[in-house]
């Protein structure tokens, strides 16, 4: 759920088809299918040469928050590692732990 004053972590991947099908939407790590918008032929996705913009939808359309971060890859990111990212950040402890530092004698 979105609301106000919290942290998200919104991600999305795009399979390049050739029908520019294929967008998944993640909010905090998880497949939301309700989040974003999906089409069978998202046109706008196709290479145009174009500015790339975050944060806008449309000249008259702004995103009235802060984002942190963007990273762009040009590989299509698998869920688990949408979902492991998200655990790094927000709860590393949760999958990891760090002992005591060893000495040599």
């Amino acid at each position: 759920e979105v609301t106000s004053n919290n942290w998200l972590f919104v991600s999305s991947t795009f399979d390049g088809g050739t029908n520019y099908q294929g967008i998944n939407c993640y909010l905090n790590g998880i497949d939301d299918d309700g989040f974003g918008e999906k089409k069978t032929n998202y046109a706008r996705m196709r290479n145009k040469g174009e500015i790339v913009r975050f944060g806008m939808y449309n000249a008259d359309s702004f995103f009235d928050g802060l984002i942190d971060e963007v990273r762009i890859s040009n590989i299509e990111r698998s869920s688990s590692w949408i979902e492991t990212s998200f655990n790094t950040m927000n709860a590393p402890f949760s999958f990891f732990s760090i002992g005591p530092e060893e000495t040599s004698p």
